[in-house]
């Protein structure tokens, strides 16, 4: 199975180069980066709720270094809230 994902990953990023190379191959660069955008996007959101999940487990079991983990929560919520209020005007471009 690890051979079969390496190849793929490797095919996958060889045709996304060659769409730079090639303008045939322009359609399946867009589309394989697009998928890629897709899925890192939805790994995000998985690694969020993750970290929010067990950091907030160990707040409430009180566990060694908890005070990090609130720390970390709180970082988390502050960036979130910053990038939200403070995010870029694309409007004037």
């Amino acid at each position: 199975m690890r051979v079969l994902t390496t190849v793929i990953a490797i095919a996958a990023g060889a045709l996304i180069l060659a769409g730079y190379f090639f303008p045939v191959l322009a359609d399946v660069q867009t589309l394989l980066l697009n998928w890629a955008i897709i899925l890192a996007g939805f790994a995000t959101l998985v690694g969020i709720f993750n970290l929010i999940a067990v950091h907030t487990d160990k707040i409430r079991r009180g566990e060694k270094g908890s005070v990090y983990s609130a720390l970390l929560f709180i970082a988390l919520v502050a960036t979130l809230f910053f990038g939200m209020i403070l995010r870029p005007d694309h409007s004037t471009m």
